[in-house]
């Protein structure tokens, strides 16, 4: 039986499916190799300026590898990750550790918490108010934030003028965070001794970056 030669418009509709499906499969194959190259880095070393905006923030100490974590205390990964940051802190007594706010707007009460332990960190109870708000057995209504400043003797009031320049504090540690890209929570950064900023995956991954 004799065949029916195709027109030239059909061989070239053939052609140009065939050229689009090898796009397609060419970009596909680029974005698998790109993420399988991103889970095998350790970190991401950010640019010097990033650096220096976080050493700005927190106070750069040379000579002293930092872990820097940006957190929320509504986050409910961040408490779940929190007995690990106090394992890790006992495993490595000299490497310094710094909690810098990052309340999600999701969070209807992560500013105010955050507020909260900025009050206590001034006056030398951060530890304590980090491991009052990861505890997840207090609510972090005013209120309550309030009474459990009072538990340290701190009388400054959240919503009042008084604790408005912690809140100004606070919101400082938002606009790092978003200016290093930080999406959700908790993020880890290290600090090296030498001053280079990286931001890495999880402890293990930090622990390649203290020196």
């Amino acid at each position: 039986m004799p065949t029916i030669p195709h027109s030239k418009s059909t061989l070239l509709l053939r052609y140009a499916s065939g050229v689009i499906v090898g796009v397609i499969i060419c970009l596909a194959l680029r974005m698998i190799n790109f993420a399988l190259y991103r889970a095998q880095q350790p970190g991401v070393t950010k640019s010097p300026e990033e650096a220096l905006a976080v050493e700005k923030q927190i106070g750069y100490k040379s000579g002293q590898s930092t872990i820097v974590e940006f957190l929320d205390f509504e986050c409910g990964p961040c408490r779940t990750f929190w007995p690990n940051v106090r394992d890790f802190q006992k495993m490595h007594p000299g490497v310094r550790w710094v909690i810098v706010n990052c309340p999600l707007p999701v969070h209807p009460n992560a500013f105010s918490a955050a507020v909260c332990f900025d009050i206590a960190r001034k006056y030398g109870h951060g530890e304590a108010m980090a491991d009052l708000l990861m505890s997840g057995n207090i609510t972090l209504s005013t209120k309550s934030l309030n009474c459990n400043l009072a538990r340290f003797g701190l009388i400054q009031p959240i919503g009042s003028p008084r604790a408005s320049l912690f809140g100004a504090e606070v919101q400082k540690e938002m606009r790092l965070a978003r200016d290093l890209g930080v999406r959700g929570t908790p993020a880890l950064f290290v600090l090296s001794k030498n001053g280079i900023l990286t931001e890495v995956e999880s402890l293990g991954a930090a622990e390649l970056f203290l020196e």
